[in-house]
């Protein structure tokens, strides 16, 4: 596709659209607020300037997609909605590199995938 094709604006408005949906917004939420905490988790390790701007970008992205979305739904709906993807990426994440997850940890997690399905529902 050419940029000066007369299409190319209606494609910048139907992506533009795509991304403000709200499945979009709380996937792009987790996903920075998952990022910013295992930055944060690097930090804890080992603090230099790049781990800081990753956490930076990661909330500031998070919080712009999250004004976004409250202008769409309530406050309720998407806190709940934000913090079980959070959940699942973190869960999932976790389970990749090896970390140990307890029954405790599990349940509350199982408990928070509940509540959100229950809100969501």
């Amino acid at each position: 596709m050419l940029l000066g094709s007369n299409r190319t604006p209606f494609l910048a408005i139907q992506m533009i659209d795509f991304f403000f949906r709200p499945v979009c917004l709380i996937v792009l939420c987790a996903v920075a607020y998952a990022g910013a905490t295992f930055a944060m988790e690097s930090a804890s390790i080992a603090s230099t300037g790049v781990i800081w701007l990753i956490i930076g970008v990661a909330l500031s992205l998070a919080v712009l997609a999250e004004i976004a979305l409250l202008r769409q739904h309530s406050l309720g709906l998407t806190y709940i909605a934000i913090l079980g993807a959070e959940t699942l990426i973190v869960l999932t994440v976790a389970f990749l590199i090896g970390e140990g997850l307890g029954p405790r940890e599990l349940a509350g997690a199982g408990l928070v995938l509940a509540g959100t399905a229950i809100i969501w529902s």
